[in-house]
C-alpha cells in the first residue's frame, strides 16, 4: 500500500509534514474532554487547490507520495456533538481523488479517532460522486445504507450527506 504525504494540524497552528506517519501532536486537547464531548462526528471535505509546488523548510509542499502535484486536499475534521470542541485531524494532498483513495485516508483517520478514544457517531460528506461511491462501495459494501457498524466497537455510525452542500447544489443547478 502506498504511503501518502499527510499534513497533520497542530494546536500550535503549525503544520507537520509527515509522509505516511501518524502523530497525535495535533490532538492534545482531547485529554481534557469529558465523555459527552468525546462523542464526535467526522466531517470529510475536499478542497480543490491550484497545482503548484513550494519549497519550505527543506520540504517540498504540494506533492503527493507518487511525486505528482496535488490538485485536491482532503480534510478530515472532528466536531463534538455535545460541546464546542472541533479539530482538524488530517489533510491529505491527492492528485486524482477516487473513492478508493478516500477510503484509504479514512482508515488512517479512523485509527487516530479510536486511539484517542473518541466515540464516532456519524460521518458527514457532501453529495459529490466520489463521496457517494465511498459510502456505497467501501462503507456499505455495495448497498447504500443510513448506518454502518463500527467493526471495532460494534456501535452504529450514521452516514449523512451535508444538507448545506445539497441546498447549494440545488440553488446552483
Amino acid at each position: 500500500d502506498e504511503k501518502r504525504p499527510v499534513i497533520y494540524y497542530s494546536l500550535t497552528r503549525s503544520l507537520d509534514i509527515m509522509p505516511g506517519k501518524i502523530t497525535f501532536r495535533g490532538l492534545l486537547r482531547y485529554s481534557k474532554l469529558n465523555e459527552y464531548e468525546r462523542t464526535v462526528i467526522l466531517i470529510i471535505d475536499e478542497i480543490y487547490v491550484s497545482k503548484r509546488i513550494e519549497y519550505s523548510g527543506g520540504e517540498y509542499i504540494g506533492l503527493t507520495s507518487d511525486g505528482k502535484v496535488a490538485s485536491t486536499m482532503v480534510c478530515f475534521m472532528v466536531k463534538s456533538l455535545a460541546g464546542s470542541y472541533k479539530d482538524l485531524v488530517g489533510i491529505y494532498p491527492i492528485s486524482n481523488l477516487t473513492a478508493s483513495k478516500l477510503y484509504s485516508c479514512y482508515l488512517e483517520v479512523l485509527d487516530i479517532i479510536e486511539k484517542v478514544k473518541f466515540n464516532l457517531v456519524a460521518i458527514v460528506v457532501d453529495n459529490a460522486t466520489v463521496n457517494r461511491k465511498f459510502f456505497k462501495d467501501f462503507l456499505c459494501e455495495g448497498d447504500l445504507k443510513s448506518t454502518i457498524t463500527n467493526s471495532k466497537t460494534g456501535k452504529p455510525i450514521f452516514l449523512l450527506f451535508d444538507p448545506v452542500h445539497n441546498l447549494k447544489n440545488i440553488y446552483n443547478n
